[in-house]
Order: structure tokens, then C-alpha cells, then sequence
């Protein structure tokens, strides 16, 4: 029994190190392109949380990241060249977090912007993927 737990402790621990390594890696190129975004419109005084953005952006991609490394998706051409499998492992997981991103704008529009679930579904073909707008304010009277 305590052999196993030890197999368990140092699998948590490998897994957490691999995590950590990933985050800190799209962390980095996530967080660098955000900076490189805010810095023309720091002359205009505008400042929102780019970076917080960023980095929770980074966990949840390395958290897709792991359940698709988990789910074994990546490893159908693992034993080919290193560019066929860099190029497929690369467009699995890029389609694995779109997939993540679109249920995201979906739970988001629905929460958010209160839309129902089939005028979020036909949002796209309508709008062409731009956000609703937020509920206008009157038009301010002139005279």
C-alpha cells in the first residue's frame, strides 16, 4: 500500500511540474502579447487588467492542454518525424482549445447578455461572430 501511494505522490508530482512548466511557457507569449496591445493605449490613460487576463487565459489553455495530453489525443503520429508530429499535436490541441473557447462565448452570451440558447446559436449567421450589442441607452433628446 505504501508503494502505491508513493507511485500516486510522485505521479501528482510529475503531472503539477509538467503543469507548472506549461503555464509558465504560455504565460510568458500570452502575457507578452498582451503588453505589446496595452502599450499604444497607454497614452490615452487606458488601463484594464490585461495582464490578470492573460494569465488566467494561460491556465485555462494549459488545463486544456493537460485533459487533451490526458485523453492520450495527441500521440497518433508520436513515433513519425518530430515536424508531422509537432504539426498534428499542434492542431489537435489548437482545435481542442477553439472548441473550449466557443463553449466559453456560448455560456458567456448566455450569462452575460442574457440570450437564450437558440438566439445564441443563431447569433453567428446573423451577426457574423461579433459580440451583441449591450443594451443601448436612449437617444439623448437635442432640443
Amino acid at each position: 500500500m505504501n508503494s502505491q501511494h508513493l507511485d500516486r505522490g510522485q505521479k501528482i508530482k510529475h503531472e503539477l511540474r509538467g503543469m507548472a512548466e506549461l503555464f509558465l511557457y504560455l504565460a510568458f507569449f500570452i502575457c507578452a502579447l498582451s503588453v505589446y496591445d496595452t502599450l499604444p493605449l497607454r497614452q490615452y490613460n487606458v488601463e484594464y487588467l490585461t495582464i490578470t487576463f492573460a494569465l488566467i487565459s494561460a491556465a485555462v489553455i494549459t488545463k486544456v492542454i493537460m485533459i487533451g495530453e490526458y485523453a492520450k489525443l495527441g500521440r497518433r503520429h508520436e513515433n513519425k518525424a518530430l515536424l508531422i508530429s509537432a504539426v498534428w499535436k499542434a492542431s489537435v490541441f489548437g482545435l481542442i482549445v477553439f472548441a473550449f473557447h466557443v463553449v466559453e462565448e456560448v455560456i458567456n452570451r448566455i450569462i452575460l447578455h442574457r440570450l437564450g440558447v437558440a438566439r445564441v446559436c443563431l447569433a453567428p449567421a446573423q451577426t457574423g461572430f461579433r459580440s451583441p450589442p449591450r443594451s443601448a441607452a436612449p437617444p439623448a433628446d437635442t432640443a
